[in-house]
C-alpha cells in the first residue's frame, strides 16, 4: 500500500511541477517515497480511507482537466491583448473546506496557469488568488468550488 501511496504522491509532484522529466521523476518518487515511509509500521485502510485511496485517480484527472481549462483560459486573455487590465484579486471562502482542504485548494488554483497564490486568511477564513481574468470574480469561484465538490471533497473533506 505504501508503493501505491508512493506513486501517487509522485504523479501529484509531477502534476505540480508540470514536467515529465526523468529528474522531476526522480525527486517526485523520492518525495512520495520519503512521505509515504516517514512513519513506523502503516495503520490498516479503514473503508473511508480506501474510498478516498479510490478517489484519487478522479482527483488526478480533475487537476489536468483544471490545467488544461486555465491553459485555454490564458490563451484566451493573452489572444484578446486585454493583459494587465483584467487581473486582480478574488477570494474564495472555505465553505465547507476543512483548513487543509483549503490549502490544498489554492495550491490546486496555484498549479493552473493565471492563478496565484496570494494569502490564506485564517481568521476570516478565506483564500485570496490573484487570477489573470477577475472580471467575474463569482465565477471564478464557482469553478473552484465545483471542483471541489466534484473531484476534491472525495479525496480530502
Amino acid at each position: 500500500m505504501r508503493i501505491l501511496a508512493s506513486l501517487a504522491l509522485a504523479l501529484v509532484y509531477l502534476a505540480m511541477v508540470g514536467s515529465i522529466a526523468p529528474a522531476d521523476a526522480a525527486t517526485g518518487l523520492a518525495v512520495g517515497a520519503g512521505a509515504a515511509y516517514r512513519g513506523g509500521r502503516a495503520a490498516p485502510l479503514d473503508r473511508r480511507a480506501l474510498r478516498r485511496l479510490a478517489a484519487l485517480p478522479w482527483f488526478l484527472l480533475g487537476l489536468l482537466l483544471a490545467i488544461g481549462r486555465g491553459s485555454g483560459r490564458m490563451l484566451v486573455v493573452l489572444a484578446r491583448g486585454s493583459g494587465a487590465r483584467d487581473v486582480g484579486d478574488v477570494e474564495l471562502p472555505f465553505g465547507d473546506r476543512s483548513p487543509r482542504a483549503a490549502a490544498v485548494a489554492a495550491l490546486i488554483a496555484s498549479a493552473t496557469p493565471g492563478s496565484v497564490l496570494v494569502r490564506i486568511d485564517h481568521e476570516r477564513r478565506v483564500v485570496v488568488l490573484n487570477v489573470i481574468d477577475a472580471r467575474d470574480p463569482d465565477a471564478v469561484r464557482a469553478e473552484l468550488d465545483a471542483f471541489h465538490r466534484r473531484y476534491q471533497r472525495h479525496v480530502l473533506p
